[in-house]
């Protein structure tokens, strides 16, 4: 079992040891949250039909944005992190 964090407190998978994103582990992160994102809205649409479709694509694509971009802000802060210490 690989420890949660190296010695110098970064999460291990998501970053290598000059603290940079590891890209085998961010991209498919993106991809897969695309993907389950694209695939719930399939199934609402067609559940519910375009009435509650359209309110769902609208608000769960501004809510996957935040996800993206909270996402990006952790990873460059522990980035920056990593770099000064």
């Amino acid at each position: 079992m690989w420890p949660l964090y190296d010695k110098r407190g970064l999460p291990w998978p998501l970053f290598d040891k000059q603290g940079r994103p590891r890209t085998w582990v961010v991209i498919p992160l993106f991809v897969f949250m695309t993907a389950a994102y694209i695939l719930v809205a399939i199934a609402v649409t067609l559940y519910f039909g375009l009435a509650y479709a359209e309110i769902y694509w609208i608000l769960s694509g501004f809510f996957l944005f935040l996800l993206a971009a909270g996402l990006f802000a952790f990873i460059m802060k522990r980035r920056q992190e990593a770099k000064t210490r």
